[in-house]
């Protein structure tokens, strides 16, 4: 008799208080072996870098790091207001995914780089064969990887000979 590695599920949720809103960051990942893999999220205040006449009230940035020894199945980041908000309006730009949303007098936005930015990084990210990792939702903004259908597994060989880089922020 042959006994498979058991698919465990591990969930993270915090919530976040910023100065215009408060929202609630989820993340979901499922795979064997994972309850020994830690997850953490990090924020940071960030100064951006704008054109003449342009400005910002506040940015923040957040990173999510899930370091696994074996295979993840899938994984998924949500990033949801809690506070009310009229329903997101998609915006992107050059290696960008976004969503805007009014609060008040004021426009928020949510974002991450775009689907095809990990491809341009990484020959073994595939794109072409996997769902658009991005998914707008009406408070919100979502990321979803399926390492299965996203990784070209020749290349994936190569790439495991080194450290990882793969960074998804938000």
């Amino acid at each position: 008799m042959v006994f498979l590695n058991s698919i465990e599920a591990m969930d993270y949720f915090a919530n976040l208080s910023l100065p215009f809103a408060h929202l609630t960051a989820a993340a979901s990942w499922s795979g064997a072996g994972l309850s020994r893999c830690p997850f953490t999220l990090v924020q940071a205040n960030v100064v951006p870098s704008l054109p003449p006449g342009m400005s910002v009230d506040y940015t923040t940035a957040l990173m999510g790091t899930l370091l696994s020894s074996t295979a993840i199945h899938n994984f998924q980041f949500s990033l949801r207001f809690t506070s009310p908000v009229t329903k997101g309006s998609p915006e992107s730009g050059e290696c960008l995914d976004a969503q805007s949303f009014e609060i008040g007098d004021s426009l928020a936005m949510i974002g991450t780089e775009d689907g095809e930015s990990p491809a341009a990084r990484h020959r073994w990210f595939n794109l072409s064969n996997a769902q658009y990792p991005i998914g707008y939702l009406d408070d919100g903004l979502e990321l979803g990887l399926n390492p299965a259908n996203l990784f070209r597994k020749e290349l994936l060989k190569e790439s495991q000979k080194r450290k990882p880089s793969m960074i998804c922020g938000v």
